[in-house]
């Protein structure tokens, strides 16, 4: 397997980069909702690690943003109508936007907050932001938004896979895998 992305097929690289990815979010997602339900001193370890993955995902969204400018992009699956296509680019696009939206996002209202994010302990890192309640607000109400709009979309992506999958048995998970 290359590491590359050919003309025909995902390499590799963004193979790794959308599961590690892939796993990062859901792993965010079921943190964020154990954090909103409960309480105690797990709470502030639960934030340590949200906020570790998401400076995590502050890296991986550049790099993949990187990867995904520099490669090409295998053709759309057989058979797939104009509408489809259409969809699926949409879709794509703004889950990988809402990505980066969030993670970023994320680490302005920590630094905002007067909360400096640690990277798993190994150093602080602070956000380009002054401390502002305002500033603060502002993110956190663009990352609560983002999370909603990514859920559904990751929901409406995993749907379109298992109807390729269990429907049209046209294979559009072996080209991730």
């Amino acid at each position: 397997m290359s590491l590359h992305n050919s003309s025909t097929a995902y390499g590799l690289i963004s193979k790794l980069l959308h599961w590690v990815i892939a796993l990062a979010i859901f792993a965010q997602i079921g943190i964020a909702l154990c954090m909103e339900y409960l309480s105690g001193p797990v709470v502030a370890k639960l934030y340590f690690v949200h906020k570790s993955i998401g400076l995590t995902m502050v890296f991986l969204s550049v790099i993949w943003l990187v990867w995904r400018f520099t490669q090409k992009k295998p053709p759309y699956l057989a058979g797939m109508s104009r509408w489809q296509k259409w969809l699926a680019t949409c879709v794509h696009d703004l889950m990988s936007a809402l990505v980066f939206i969030m993670a970023f996002s994320g680490w302005f209202m920590s630094t905002a907050s007067g909360y400096i994010p640690s990277f798993w302990g190994w150093f602080k890192m602070a956000a380009p932001v002054m401390k502002s309640k305002m500033i603060a607000g502002v993110c956190d109400d663009i990352h609560g938004i983002c999370a909603w709009i990514l859920c559904g979309l990751i929901l409406l992506h995993i749907l379109a896979v298992v109807k390729h999958v269990m429907v049209n048995r046209d294979g559009p998970l072996r080209r991730m895998m």
